[in-house]
């Protein structure tokens, strides 16, 4: 593949999987593989952003064409460890000249002890939902077949977490990197699971290991809910917490994880009267929630 530096670009990265030698060429690098996705960085802040399919030497190249201040903003402003932060660090950076794009692969593997726990909460708040469904279906509606789907859509969340908690980078493979973390763990709610018929004792046992997983790593998964209701010296609304972590998270609700907290007694779930339109005569109460650091296991 040909570049000509005169013509507006100024770096070539490839989306694939970094090798012991940076400095590999495009044609050496494409004829390891049969598909190929490569962001092309533009010097031109007006062109827009695009993205082509195309074809050399017989393999097919997603080529995504971006701005040098579009794809700054892009690694500035993703979480450590968030898909896009993953994404990027196993790329492979084919040439660049712009030093500051080389300055972001010195620090590629870095995770961050704030952006460790941001992403350990959106980990943990994503898995919570699914595992209610997962419970409903066998408590409630007997159903161990279609509980065990629900079981599994969870498996690499729960990943996520063991990764990220091990300071690591989560990748497409995150249930194998898990694996090498805890083994016993996964061995149990995902190969072991698998292998043997889908009964109701088996999808119970599972849901119970999952359960006693994120109940140990309480204090380590939703450190910043409990430390932000801590300092707040009151009571908080659902909506007031969601606005804080809105931006932290890159998520609309972890409403999830404030229901999940108040029924382990961990905080406190409270009604605060609330209008849903400015002109509404009628009030109804919306979740508030408050923590004093100490546990009510009265439940």
């Amino acid at each position: 593949m040909r570049s000509n530096r005169r013509d507006g670009v100024f770096a070539l990265i490839t989306l694939e999987p970094q090798s012991s030698q940076r400095s590999q060429s495009c044609n050496n690098l494409l004829s390891r593989c049969s598909r190929c996705s490569l962001w092309t960085l533009w010097r031109s802040e007006k062109a827009a952003e695009r993205f082509y399919y195309l074809v050399e030497d017989g393999i097919n190249i997603h080529a995504w064409l971006i701005s040098r201040s579009r794809f700054r903003e892009q690694i500035e402003r993703a979480l450590q460890s968030s898909f896009f932060h993953s994404y990027f660090s196993k790329s492979t950076l084919l040439f660049a000249t712009d030093e500051t794009i080389a300055e972001y692969y010195a620090n590629i593997q870095r995770l961050g002890a704030r952006d460790r726990e941001l992403q350990l909460l959106k980990a943990a708040s994503e898995v919570l939902p699914i595992l209610t469904k997962a419970e409903k279906w066998l408590y409630v509606k007997r159903d161990p077949a279609y509980s065990f789907l629900w079981l599994m859509y969870m498996v690499s969340g729960l990943a996520s977490i063991e990764v990220i908690a091990a300071g690591a980078i989560t990748g497409r493979e995150v249930v194998q990197q898990a694996m090498q973390h805890n083994p016993a763990f996964f061995e149990a709610i995902y190969f072991d699971l698998i292998a043997q018929p889908v009964d109701e004792a088996a999808v119970a046992r599972a849901l119970r290991l999952i359960n006693e997983y994120l109940e140990t790593r309480l204090p380590m998964l939703f450190k910043p809910i409990l430390e932000y209701l801590g300092a707040a010296g009151g009571a908080r609304t659902a909506t007031e917490l969601d606005t804080y972590f809105r931006k932290k998270l890159q998520v609309d609700t972890i409403g999830a994880a404030y229901e999940w907290l108040a029924e382990k007694g961990v905080i406190q779930q409270v009604a605060t009267p609330l209008r849903l339109v400015e002109k509404s005569r009628v009030t109804v109460d919306e979740a508030t929630y408050y923590y004093d650091g100490e546990e009510n296991n009265e439940q």
